[in-house]
């Protein structure tokens, strides 16, 4: 069952670093199927479920028994992001709604999963690393690229740094389980 977590951390990692390598600072790694072009719409939703798939098994069999539904909403919701892409076509569009709920949903749960899990002041840091992602988005521009006039701009990056975040302490957190 390890072999899932590496796979899973493998993959982030390498993902991440193509996408930096390659585009720079995107305003969210989601801008990526964007930023890729008409390719984006495969090389996105891959990516997220060789992240996700992988750790599903892994993540499930090494939470606690009463924390196991957290950890398949917060796969469920990683899923919703891959599955759904190309999410801007409208601001009242099923696809819109679908990301964006399954990102808060993964995003808010992974960090709820590591504070009930190791209790203590564990929030304290996840506030902390929160605090400083904010700052970082703030301070570096993210590419986006709107796919109708196929130009790419600028806008703050929030969302990048704060998924790091939410990746990072998953991955930090899974660790002292193996």
């Amino acid at each position: 069952m390890q072999i899932f977590y590496y796979i899973s951390l493998l993959s982030c990692i390498g993902y991440y670093a193509w996408v930096l390598h390659k585009f720079g600072i995107p305003s969210a790694l989601s801008q990526s199927a964007y930023l890729f072009g008409s390719n984006g719409i495969i090389k996105f939703p891959i990516a997220i479920l060789l992240i996700a798939a992988p750790l599903a098994p892994y993540w499930y069999g090494v939470a606690y028994n009463q924390h196991q539904w957290i950890t398949l909403l917060i796969i469920f919701g990683m899923f919703c992001v891959a599955f759904t892409p190309r999410f801007k076509q409208g601001t009242l569009s099923i696809k819109r709604k679908v990301h964006f709920g399954g990102a808060i949903l993964a995003a808010v749960l992974s960090q709820v999963w590591v504070w009930i899990t190791f209790g203590g002041n564990v929030w304290v840091y996840s506030l902390i690393a929160v605090g400083v992602a904010l700052c970082l988005g703030y301070l570096t521009p993210g590419r986006t690229r709107d796919l109708e006039t196929n130009k790419i701009y600028y806008r703050p990056s929030y969302f990048f740094w704060l998924q790091i975040v939410c990746f990072a302490s998953i991955y930090i957190s899974l660790f002292p389980l193996l």
